[in-house]
């Protein structure tokens, strides 16, 4: 149907200041059929302004139910003797609110101060770091024993390349590993032994 501003205002339940709001933060996505301006009405389809506005309703209720399950994996479950925290509910007066915030931010604080919380970015770059010189490590040990033992090179090439197989497969292992489920597989080598 055919509406002009006033009429779409009621249609969806905004005032006017709302409506032109919504017109310029989506831009030439909203649906007009004709824009108007002095002394000319603005003219929608008001199935087709209900079904852009429902669906953007849509798209921020999903972002909004993503965010929250973000929120719900980094949020920190602890309370008394590392115990399940308290739950805020919907009987909480403002005060209360703040007095678990505050206590909250104490629990975190304190398991961060005994290595109960850690930063992954933090742990990620330092177990990267530990990874690559262990690797560097290890191959210059197959080389060094292979020298010290007058081995044949191509029996340390095929070491030292055994070797890297190993650590590619570790590195794969980690990568679809889930703290919460476990490993995907029982072992890094499950592949090799098949």
């Amino acid at each position: 149907m055919r509406v002009n501003k006033s009429e779409l205002c009621q249609i969806l339940g905004v005032s006017a200041p709302t409506l032109a709001e919504l017109i310029q933060r989506h831009g030439a996505a909203f649906p007009v059929l004709e824009r108007g301006g002095r002394g000319r009405d603005w003219w929608f389809e008001s199935e087709a302004v209900v079904a852009f506005v429902d669906a953007r309703k849509a798209e921020r209720e999903a972002a909004d139910t993503e965010r929250q399950a973000a929120l719900r994996q980094i949020a920190l479950p602890l309370g008394h003797n590392g115990g399940p925290a308290m739950e805020a509910g919907p009987s909480l007066r403002p005060a209360d609110m703040l007095l678990l915030m505050k206590v909250r931010r104490i629990q975190r604080e304190e398991a961060y101060a005994c290595g109960r919380l850690v930063e992954t970015s933090k742990l990620t770059n330092g177990l990267g770091k530990v990874l690559r010189e262990w690797n560097s490590h290890l191959h210059a040990t197959v080389r060094q024993f292979g020298r010290d033992r007058d081995l044949a090179p191509e029996l340390v090439a095929d070491l030292d390349r055994a070797l890297t197989d190993c650590q590619q497969k570790f590195v794969a292992f980690m990568q679809t590993y889930d703290i919460e489920a476990g490993p995907r597989q029982s072992s890094m080598f499950d592949e090799a032994a098949e």
